[in-house]
This record gives structure tokens, C-alpha cells and sequence, in this order.
């Protein structure tokens, strides 16, 4: 068979051909995996925005509402409602938040590494959202702000000391003792949720009692009682 020049350059000039249209084609596959996920990206932060300025919205709802509702213990369910209404819309926003990998074709590791920083991304701008953060910055301290009111009230410790001197729990079994002091702790606790500022005011007085001022006070208090009594006109 004889060479062929021409032939040689007709096929090498077709190979070449198909390699270009093939190269072309990939570039093209890159650059639509781009834009996909740019768009997914685009879209899921928009929806992570989305629901953290409705959380805001509700959360001025929930505001509003407490401060119409003037009990402190509606406060506290309100708050807690609301912090689990918008940890449950933080969950269905990244659940929905992530990219679909079906739609790209070339650069699955791109895209992935994508959805890797797109999640932290979206955490950090739901933090705020989480359940046990909002539970910690308005419940809780609410919480501690009574206990350790209640375990210096006049009535805990009253408690305590019945229950260490015996007196009535003398003889009672340590069921009947630990229900005992659970229900005044809860006794309290309902005082002071509902009236904590007034419980406040109650317990400085108690506590200023044991001060040698307060007893000082007292003293005096008792002393000009009777004088005053005496002084008053119109008694005879």
C-alpha cells in the first residue's frame, strides 16, 4: 500500500479536531457545574438570611405578647416556645440548605468541598437560632436568679432548719422529707416567677435582718414601738 502524505494530515487534522471539540465540551461541563453551584450556593444563603430575619420578625411578635401578658411565668413559656420554634426552622433550613450533587457532572469535588464551607457558613448565621443558646441567655439565668434566691429565702430556710432540728420530720422517712422540701421549693419558685421583683424585695429585707444593722434596726424598731403607742392621739 502506498504512503499517503495527505491522508496522514487528513487524519491527524480530524484526531486534532475531536480533541478540540472534546476539550471544548469539558471546559463548557466545568463552566455549567460553576454556575450550578454558584446558584446553590446563592440560594441556600438566601434562605439561611430568609429565616434568620423571620426568626427575628416572631421574636418581635413574642415581645410584644410578654409585655402585653404581664406574668413573668407566661414570659418564661413564651420564651422558651420561641426557642424552639426557631431551632426547628434552623434544622429544615440546613437540612434543605445543601447542594445537590445530581446536577453536577464534573466537578464533584468542588462542589462538595463547596457544601463543606456552605454548612459552616449557614451555622454561623443561624447560631443565634439554636435552641440551647436562647435557652441559656433568657430561661436559664431566670432559673439560677431563682434558685439561688429561694435557697436564701426566709422560707427555705425556715425549712432547713425544722428539718435539721427533727420537730415534725423527726420521725419522718426520707421520701416523706425530700417531698417535703420539694414542695416548698416549688411553692417559692411559683412566688417568685410570677412576682420577682416584689420576691427580691422580700428576700433583701430577710437578709438585712441577719445584718448587725437589721439587728440594730429591729432592736430599735421594737423599743420606740410601744413609746409611739403610747404618744398617739386620740388613744386612751
Amino acid at each position: 500500500m502506498a504512503y499517503s502524505v495527505r491522508g496522514r494530515f487528513q487524519n491527524q487534522e480530524r484526531y486534532s479536531t475531536r480533541r478540540e471539540n472534546q476539550l471544548l465540551e469539558l471546559t463548557k461541563t466545568k463552566a455549567m457545574d460553576v454556575l450550578e453551584i454558584e446558584k446553590q450556593l446563592q440560594a441556600a444563603l438566601d434562605a439561611a438570611a430568609a429565616a434568620n430575619k423571620k426568626s427575628q420578625v416572631i421574636g418581635i411578635i413574642k415581645d410584644v405578647l410578654t409585655t402585653a401578658i404581664p406574668t413573668k411565668i407566661d414570659d418564661v413559656i413564651a420564651d422558651t416556645l420561641y426557642a424552639g420554634y426557631t431551632d426547628n426552622l434552623r434544622d429544615q433550613t440546613l437540612r434543605a440548605g445543601s447542594i445537590n450533587m445530581d446536577k453536577i457532572k464534573f466537578l464533584k469535588k468542588v462542589a462538595e468541598n463547596a457544601d463543606t464551607q456552605l454548612e459552616e457558613t449557614q451555622k454561623k448565621m443561624l447560631e443565634g437560632m439554636k435552641f440551647e443558646k436562647q435557652i441559656s441567655s433568657t430561661v436559664v439565668p431566670l432559673a439560677q436568679d431563682a434558685f439561688g434566691s429561694i435557697m436564701k429565702g426566709e422560707a427555705y430556710q425556715n425549712f432547713l432548719k425544722t428539718y435539721g432540728e427533727g420537730g415534725e420530720f423527726a420521725n419522718a422517712s426520707l421520701l416523706d422529707r425530700t417531698k417535703a422540701q420539694f414542695n416548698v421549693f416549688k411553692s417559692e419558685l411559683k412566688n417568685y416567677v410570677l412576682e420577682p421583683e416584689d420576691y427580691k424585695t422580700q428576700l433583701a429585707n430577710y437578709l438585712f435582718q441577719s445584718t448587725p444593722e437589721g439587728k440594730a434596726s429591729n432592736f430599735l424598731q421594737t423599743f420606740f414601738s410601744p413609746m409611739s403607742k403610747q404618744n398617739t392621739p386620740g388613744e386612751n
